[in-house]
């Protein structure tokens, strides 16, 4: 046994579970890598807003000078109708939102006394005619005798025609074919003479005005418009009867043309703020105009031919100056410029620059959006408020913010 030799039994290392999950990991790491990289290359990619900058010529064109005014809508036609006898009413036909035709009976009044009045006078005119007969043919009559029994006739008649004018107005009738817009009637009610004309309103539809907010029925036509507006003292010499508008449903994308009807010479003021009334004319029945609704209107005052002008997003102030970046050798200099009016999204400009000469106009671009062709200018900006081809603010012809007023007004 001594002779044996120990041999040290071999010892088996143990597995290293480790490294497979390195490995694991790694390749973990991989695909979130590649799964990352192809989600930025597809994602939809967030649009930057850009500066873009343009090079456009100072031109000489024809350019529109225009108001704006807002004002209201209204019916051209309206009746607004009340009883001018004394009564109770009997009947209401008329029902706010009907259509009616002209001549059409819409409410009565008890007519007993009215037709007794008629009968009453018809008699005075019998015995007025006897007497004159009586008066005539007496002898030795004066002339003053028979002017006086001519004078009580002529009276009769006329209190005649009175109480049947009373009679007929017994019956409430439409003169214009239209709507029933508001009614303010109840049978039983009484009417005429100072009366209250209706205890309570069966319902409106949008009737304006103190006529119509005291008449007992209104009806309406809404087949013809007017827009009741009004300008400030700046501009209602400007304004005259047949100068064209283009009027827009406030709110709405409903626009339609028309005149200049009335320009008001006596001014209104309320709260520090002076105006005159002005009514438009409207051309049409477009579809989307109702009473009372806003209307903004244009009204195209005159033509201003041969205005030297640049795009209005040209202008920059430079030390309380206006300037442009004229290009001299294909390169922007800026330059100090002399403005006139505004035309929308151009300005008059009466030197420092010449018909043909190129300027710079540099302009912020929205994400997702693109300049675009269109305007007085061929180009519309995104940003620079442009009100399109003949339309000016309401300014008086005013610069740009900034800039001083010019010559060429």
């Amino acid at each position: 046994m001594a002779d044996q030799a120990t041999t040290p039994s071999r010892v088996q290392k143990p597995t290293r579970p480790r490294r497979k999950w390195l490995w694991v990991a790694g390749a973990m790491v991989i695909v979130l890598a590649l799964a990352g990289a192809a989600f930025m290359l597809l994602r939809p990619q967030t649009p930057v807003a850009t500066t873009r900058t343009f090079t456009l010529p100072v031109t000489k064109t024809t350019e529109q000078v225009t108001v704006n005014l807002t004002g209201t809508l209204a019916p051209q036609n309206q009746a607004n109708l009340s009883f001018a006898s004394a009564g109770t009413v009997t009947s209401v036909s008329a029902v706010v939102g009907s259509t009616v035709s002209a001549g059409q009976v819409l409410a009565t009044i008890d007519d007993t006394q009215l037709r007794n009045a008629v009968t009453l006078a018809q008699a005075n005119v019998t015995a007025a005619r006897t007497s004159y007969s009586t008066v005539a043919s007496t002898s030795g009559v004066t002339r003053a005798q028979l002017s006086n029994a001519q004078a009580q006739v002529d009276s009769a008649v006329a209190k005649l025609s009175s109480a049947k004018t009373s009679l007929s107005q017994a019956r409430l009738t439409t003169p214009i074919a239209g709507t029933v817009a508001s009614v303010n009637l109840t049978v039983g009610s009484q009417v005429g003479s100072g009366s209250s004309g209706g205890a309570s309103a069966a319902g409106v539809l949008g009737s304006s005005g103190s006529a119509a907010a005291s008449a007992q029925i209104v009806v309406i036509s809404p087949t013809s418009w007017l827009v009741n507006g009004t300008v400030g003292p700046a501009d209602v010499a400007s304004l005259k009867p047949g100068q064209p508008v283009a009027a827009t449903v406030t709110g709405t994308t409903v626009t339609t043309t028309g005149k200049v009807n009335t320009v008001g010479i006596v001014a209104t003021t309320s709260s520090g703020s002076t105006t005159f009334p002005v009514t438009i004319l409207l051309d049409g029945n477009p579809a989307g105009l109702y009473d009372g609704v806003g209307v903004t209107a244009v009204v195209t005052t005159g033509t201003d031919p041969d205005v030297l002008s640049v795009p209005t997003a040209a202008i920059s102030n430079t030390g309380g100056t206006p300037t442009v970046q004229k290009m001299v050798n294909g390169s922007p200099i800026t330059t100090e410029v002399q403005l006139g009016k505004v035309y929308g999204d151009r300005t008059q400009v009466a030197s420092g620059v010449a018909e043909g000469d190129l300027v710079q106009v540099t302009v912020r671009v929205a994400a997702g959006q693109r300049p675009s062709g269109g305007g007085s200018s061929g180009v519309n900006f995104p940003g620079m408020g442009g009100q399109g081809q003949g339309q000016r603010p309401n300014n008086g012809g005013a610069p740009p913010a900034g800039a001083p007023a010019g010559g060429g007004g």
